[in-house]
């Protein structure tokens, strides 16, 4: 087996046993090879006091502990996918119209994301291009309004395309998704592995890209087929984006005119429902006229807490020669308690290595913690030189 050598020097001293004779949790001297233990009783080594959770604790001092290192959360990747056809134009109850109150909440969603975010821009119909009368091309969608990139980089340009987009067109959704969809796991830099395209609308999606022509608006069957084979085309794409790798995933937000059932089955096909036990006109992020601002204002809010990563950078440590069995994760909630978080190979309740092992990643209730608080209030710390704790 590979062994590790750490890119630091190592200052512990192996040797030292650290717990006083007579503490109540598991421990052994350092020829063992054995972390020392405590249980949810005891204290975690460093004056600070144990889980309330009954949880493990393992000093960043133990005499098999060789380093003690914080690490860095990784950033979420974000495409905004955005209907800017001319229904948007469309008034809602607070006076102004549809398209105005997105560009209001897209505009704060970008002055709230951390700088780290990365985040793209794509409308459809796309403003890069002219859309012909006889309909839009996949062609047009190969490259994005503003590039998928920092926060800290392209915030100013993301706040001016939101400003100084109009409204007009149809709505080529089924042209736009698989564009979106291949930028996303096109994109290069990207550790996280799992990558999202948020998607708002307020349509159903014409016939562009379904392989037919427009329909007269007379002709119901024809227009029924055209909805049919464009509904279709898309969800096809939502569902290729979830099985392939890295998986892009897509939430849907978007007003009753654009089908509830359509909606709500792109969010089954991504897995991206909005609450457990919704129904099949439930599952994506709906809002109404009366309240489209706030409704969408919502809707964004809840995603970008469901799109921050639970990955954090493995980067000092060499993965060439480094025992991967010889880790553990020490956590710090944002209250202050502090526990070993164990290793779940089931990826359910714990932490796993990502694909490349050059990050870990939270499964469980801690992931859930860290999505639901502010940037930085949580603090991750990784133990080398002791066994890897795993639950059982």
């Amino acid at each position: 087996m590979k062994r590790w050598a750490l890119a630091l020097v190592l200052l512990v001293n192996c040797a030292e046993d650290v717990n006083p004779p007579g503490d109540s949790g598991r421990r052994t001297d350092a020829r063992s090879g054995d972390a020392t233990l405590s249980d949810g009783a005891g204290g975690n080594g460093d004056g600070s006091p144990g889980p309330r959770d009954g949880g493990t604790t393992l000093d960043p001092d133990a005499a098999c502990a060789s380093q003690d290192f914080s690490t860095t959360r990784a950033p979420a990747s974000l495409m905004l996918l955005v209907d800017r056809s001319n229904s948007m134009n469309d008034p809602t109850a607070a006076g102004v119209s549809r398209w105005v109150a997105a560009q209001r909440a897209l505009t704060r969603l970008v002055m709230r994301l951390p700088p780290e975010t990365q985040v793209g821009l794509m409308f459809f119909p796309t403003d890069l291009v002219s859309v012909p009368t006889a309909g839009d091309s996949a062609s047009n969608y190969t490259r994005a309004s503003v590039p998928v990139g920092p926060l800290s980089g392209n915030r100013a340009q993301l706040l001016s395309k939101i400003a100084m987009t109009a409204a007009t067109g149809r709505t080529p959704m089924a042209c736009a998704m698989p564009g979106a969809i291949a930028q996303m796991r096109a994109l290069m830099g990207v550790t996280a592995p799992t990558r999202y395209v948020v998607m708002i609308t307020d349509g159903l999606p014409t016939f562009d890209c379904t392989g037919r022509g427009r329909c007269d608006p007379t002709d119901m069957p024809c227009l029924a087929e055209v909805e049919r084979l464009a509904t279709a085309s898309v969800l096809s794409s939502v569902r290729a984006g979830v099985s392939g790798m890295p998986v892009v995933r897509t939430f849907s937000i978007g007003t009753p005119d654009a089908s509830n059932a359509f909606l709500s089955s792109i969010a089954t096909a991504a897995g991206t429902e909005r609450a457990p036990g919704c129904t099949s006109t439930t599952c994506h992020y709906s809002i109404a006229d009366a309240n489209f601002e706030r409704d969408l204002d919502m809707a964004l809010d809840a995603i970008r807490g469901r799109t921050s990563t639970c990955e954090y950078a493995l980067d000092t440590i060499d993965p060439s020669t480094a025992d991967p069995n010889l880790v553990n994760v020490r956590y710090t909630s944002p209250t202050g308690v502090v526990r070993v978080v164990p290793r779940d190979r089931t990826r359910s309740n714990g932490w796993d290595y990502s694909p490349s092992m050059r990050s870990i990643l939270f499964y469980g209730p801690v992931c859930e913690e860290i999505r639901a608080s502010e940037a930085g209030a949580a603090r991750v710390q990784v133990l080398y030189g002791c066994p890897t704790i795993i639950p059982g």
